[in-house]
């Protein structure tokens, strides 16, 4: 990230970054949406493994990890987007067939 961040600095732009673990609600509340032109974000992936293998357990956790901070961010850096950005979301599929 830091990396990036120069990277991007070099052009003139002003760059920031946040890391935090998208699984927690307390960490998607704070990150700050204000001024956003362009919003990345990964939430990792679910457990690997057979569809046939998987318990319930597993797609709740999936389902969490991937669908909720995808709506929830989405929700809260839309309004301002709208006219200005663009938003990347980067996802594993680690389920097997």
């Amino acid at each position: 990230m830091k990396a990036a961040k120069k990277e991007l600095e070099k052009s003139g732009s002003d760059v920031s970054y946040i890391v935090a673990d998208l699984s927690k609600r307390d960490d998607l509340e704070r990150i700050e949406t204000d001024g956003i032109d362009i919003f990345f974000f990964s939430t990792g992936g679910p457990r690997s493994g057979y569809f046939t293998e998987l318990e319930m357990h597993d797609w709740e956790n999936a389902a969490n990890i991937l669908l909720y901070p995808a709506v929830y961010l989405t929700k809260k850096v839309l309004p301002g987007m709208i006219e200005t950005g663009r938003m990347k979301k980067l996802a594993e599929d680690r389920a097997k067939p």
